[in-house]
């Protein structure tokens, strides 16, 4: 559903960079999001995760925190050992 209603929606008002990674990531999360997981499930969250990484860098660009008058980079992190 959210892919059939967000991305439409903030297409053209975003990058297409950001609408690919947004795309991976709801990928990404209608997958784990499933309640039993077998190596088939866990192979495929390889590909919109991959995905993801490779699309990211527009968020790093794009999007920055402001902390205590100090600019930091808003990044998503992965731990492959999880």
């Amino acid at each position: 559903m959210y892919l059939q209603v967000y991305l439409p929606a903030i297409e053209g008002h975003v990058p297409d960079e950001m609408v690919q990674a947004m795309r991976a990531f709801l990928k990404f999360c209608y997958i784990a999001q499933r309640d039993i997981h077998d190596t088939h499930s866990l192979a495929a969250l390889n590909n919109p995760l991959q995905w993801f990484h490779h699309h990211r860098k527009i968020f790093q660009v794009s999007f920055k925190i402001i902390v205590h008058g100090n600019y930091i980079p808003v990044t998503i992190m992965h731990d492959d050992d999880l």
